[in-house]
């Protein structure tokens, strides 16, 4: 399933290996390596999913995580990180992060990961776009439109189907 990420990390080896990686697997992607050009990135463009380094020149992951939210609700964060402790992965994910993972990251856990996070957003658009289906103004009231003529013809419909 090719993808549209966001990779936040500033080690340009870390970023060009992991860049290497998704772009192989077919995945779009933009990389950033701090907050402010995270942020941006978010402001401007929809992600599917966004991996983040934890610590960045301007800031932490923690705070791109908090802009992701602010902006595409929803979207999964997996969390890197080189000084990681069980309670710094605890917040982590406490915070909302997918997963987290140490580094040097491993390629297949990663893989793993990424996919599991974007199995995930495709459900929840699915689900989101089945609930608006289900919802009144939605298919056959969208197509018959809401007002008093499209009421009666509707309950003309039910009488009938009846």
């Amino acid at each position: 399933m090719s993808a549209n990420l966001l990779l936040v990390e500033d080690d340009p080896l870390i970023r060009r290996a992991l860049s290497a990686r998704l772009r192989k697997a077919g995945h779009r992607l933009r990389e950033v390596g701090d907050v402010r050009s995270a942020d941006e990135a978010v402001r401007n463009e929809d992600f599917d999913a966004i991996l983040v380094d934890f610590r960045l020149p301007d800031g932490t992951g923690f705070e791109v995580m908090d802009r992701v939210e602010e902006r595409q609700q929803g979207t999964p964060c997996l969390m890197l990180t080189a000084h990681g402790s069980v309670e710094h992965a605890v917040e982590a994910m406490s915070r909302g992060a997918f997963t987290y993972l140490r580094k040097p990251v491993d390629p297949d856990e990663l893989d793993v990961q990424l996919a599991k996070a974007l199995e995930t957003v495709g459900l929840r658009r699915e689900n989101k776009r089945l609930r608006r289906l289900r919802s009144p103004r939605q298919g056959a009231a969208a197509f018959l439109g809401v007002s008093g003529a499209a009421d009666v013809l509707r309950s003309t419909i039910r009488q009938v189907a009846a």
